[in-house]
């Protein structure tokens, strides 16, 4: 089982790309066929940064956080472990986020674990 934490908050360097972060050192060959890993990275480009080749550093702490969740569903995981998920992330990114769950690749073997922060009074 391969198991995929997104923590709440990220590890980026200021001076990494978003290609970087989200393909790390992967080769174009090996992932340019592959229509997950496509519309993750389309979806990203659009509603995140503008453009893959930008640097993280002066981005939002939203635009991060949706950098690093395409990071984690671009390594498809069995298991996701989702830290506070949607801390940090505006309303286009949690739609972003929740449609690419419930519409998109999300397999029907994957599970989900994303944990808040407890309410008192509940």
């Amino acid at each position: 089982m391969i198991v995929g934490i997104l923590r709440k908050d990220d590890e980026i360097a200021a001076d990494t790309t978003v290609y970087q972060a989200i393909l790390g050192n992967r080769p174009e060959r090996e992932w340019a066929g592959d229509s997950r890993i496509c519309d993750v990275l389309s979806d990203v480009e659009l509603t995140a940064v503008g453009d893959l080749t930008a640097v993280i550093g002066p981005m939002s702490d939203s635009d991060r956080r949706q950098i690093a969740l395409a990071q984690l569903l671009i390594d498809d995981p069995d298991l996701f472990l989702l830290d506070e998920s949607t801390n940090h992330l505006d309303v286009e990114g949690m739609q972003w986020f929740a449609e690419y769950l419930v519409q998109r690749h999300f397999r029907l073997n994957n599970n989900l674990l994303s944990p808040s922060p407890t309410v008192e009074g509940v």
